[in-house]
């Protein structure tokens, strides 16, 4: 319930605010002073003032008091008198501000900042040609062993050993085959290969190279002498020692097989320089997919690599093992008709660091 001394409160305002708004129709209206016309844009400018101003500006200023509120007795307007204009200093040019957050320095004595120097001389750019890597390397020993079978029936006729040693950056390879079991008692063959040089940046780099063989008609025995310096190679086969040119990268038929372990080629065809003791040949070579071969050991993934056949020539093929160093895995000889004539197949990998 509200109470009735607020109520009669609450009528008597509404009277007086009456009795007001009549008299304000009455007697009179309320002026509001006319828009004036557009203001032109304020424009502010930030320049440095005088010390004198600067003085002025940092001196307390005492606020003046509130003026009492008269009690009002009808509408009036307020007028505020515009100060007047206040004239700014002409602006300087901007290299004349000065910074008013360090001391002014004289120029006179201030210190001339120091010039850049003068190049009068320019290395010219280097000419060195980085080494290349140096290419992958044998275990300090090594031995593989392959059955030796002949014919499309592969019927097994012996075996053959490669060895190696590597001592620093020389090395010595060796390949000894020979026949075995009842071929042996019938024909017997043995065939020895030796190649002597160093590693070098771009692999393999023979010295000598040495063959001896005996295919049931004779020995047969083959060298060859490298002389890197003066680029020959002093062949001496079955005709008189002669000198030939030594092309770059001139590899023995053995030293080829781990100059390709140690330098896998990309797919595609590539050519070596080889020489076999008796003679100088450019070997034509395709580097082929992957693939998966039969071996004793097991199924190996292998790089095949197989020679171009020449007419009337005999040529092979070989087959790197890319899960054991590239080691080479399978040899296939074919005869100078283009028949597959004998293979050698892995039978045993041995390796030592010591």
């Amino acid at each position: 319930m509200i109470d009735a001394r607020i109520l009669r409160r609450l009528a008597l305002a509404a009277a007086l605010s009456s009795v007001v708004h009549a008299a304000v129709v009455i007697f009179g209206r309320i002026e509001l002073p006319e828009q004036t016309s557009e203001l032109p844009p304020l424009a502010v400018q930030i320049v440095s003032l005088p010390p004198q101003a600067r003085a002025l500006a940092a001196a307390p200023v005492d606020k003046p008091r509130p003026a009492r509120a008269r009690r009002a007795q009808g509408p009036r307007l307020a007028t505020i008198d515009a100060p007047s204009p206040v004239a700014l200093p002409v602006d300087p040019e901007p290299n004349d501000i000065p910074n008013i957050d360090e001391p002014q320095v004289d120029e006179a004595s201030a210190p001339v900042a120091p010039t850049e120097p003068v190049v009068v001389a320019t290395a010219p750019s280097s000419t060195l040609v980085p080494e290349p890597p140096l290419p992958r390397t044998l275990p300090r020993k090594g031995r593989i062993t392959y059955n030796l079978v002949y014919g499309r029936d592969r019927f097994p006729v012996g075996r053959t050993v490669q060895t190696w040693e590597m001592d620093g950056t020389a090395y010595q390879l060796a390949s000894r085959s020979e026949t075995t079991g009842i071929v042996d008692l019938i024909r017997s063959q043995h065939g020895t290969y030796l190649s002597r040089g160093s590693l070098t940046r771009q692999g393999l780099r023979p010295d000598t190279f040495l063959m001896s063989r005996n295919r049931g008609r004779g020995t047969e025995q083959a060298r060859a002498v490298f002389d890197w310096n003066g680029a020959t190679v002093t062949l001496d086969g079955s005709a008189a020692p002669r000198n030939e040119k030594l092309p770059p990268d001139t590899q023995d038929i053995l030293s080829l097989m781990y100059q390709i372990a140690l330098d896998p080629p990309p797919m595609g065809r590539f050519q070596r320089s080889v020489t076999n003791g008796r003679g100088m040949d450019i070997y034509e070579l395709d580097s082929l997919p992957e693939e998966t071969i039969e071996t004793p050991l097991g199924a190996l993934r292998a790089l095949p690599v197989r020679q171009v056949r020449k007419p009337g020539e005999e040529s092979l093929e070989l087959w790197f093992a890319t899960e054991y160093r590239y080691l080479p895995v399978r040899i296939r000889f074919f005869n100078r008709d283009g028949e597959p004539q004998g293979e050698q197949i892995v039978t045993e990998i041995r390796l030592s660091e010591e």
